[in-house]
């Protein structure tokens, strides 16, 4: 088992999450409103209770590890980046969702997604191997405890 399997699953698990945004997304304009209404509400609920929390965590805990095993902080600011955006985003999902903004809000829902599936597809695929391959098992499980907790290294 990979050193990361924990993240790994965690990101499994967000993903039937993440399609609710598309498919929010998909039925603006085409499903009758109050049903629309629904899904974005569900979706900026998700958002906000949900996956921001995890993504600061992540910010917190997993970035300083993988910066210090970069050499550079500077190293992971794409993801710093994309936790930024989708914050941002998900602001402006709330207050086009107030106006009944349709366009603004499909656009928003389908540029989430996007944001979200990439943020996720680089840590699988370029950040979490580094750290399997540089981690010692105490390091990894130290690591995941400090996830699960929601606390930084110096806490």
């Amino acid at each position: 088992m990979r050193l990361t399997e924990p993240i790994r699953e965690e990101h499994r698990q967000l993903l039937p999450r993440l399609e609710s945004l598309r498919e929010a997304a998909d039925g603006v304009g085409t499903v009758p409103p109050a049903v629309s209404e629904t899904k974005v509400r569900e979706a900026v609920g998700f958002l906000q209770r949900d996956l921001i929390p995890y993504a600061r965590v992540e910010g917190s805990v997993l970035v300083p590890v993988m910066g210090r095993l970069l050499g550079s902080i500077e190293s992971t600011r794409t993801l710093t980046l994309d936790r930024m955006e989708v914050g941002r985003m998900t602001m402006q999902l709330e207050q086009a969702a107030g106006r009944k903004d349709a366009p603004m809000i499909r656009r928003l829902l389908y540029g989430l997604y996007h944001v979200i599936r990439l943020h996720l597809a680089k840590q699988e695929q370029v950040y979490l191997p580094i750290l399997d391959d540089r981690l010692t098992t105490a390091e990894a499980e130290e690591l995941m405890d400090r996830m699960r907790a929601g606390t930084s290294p110096a806490a």
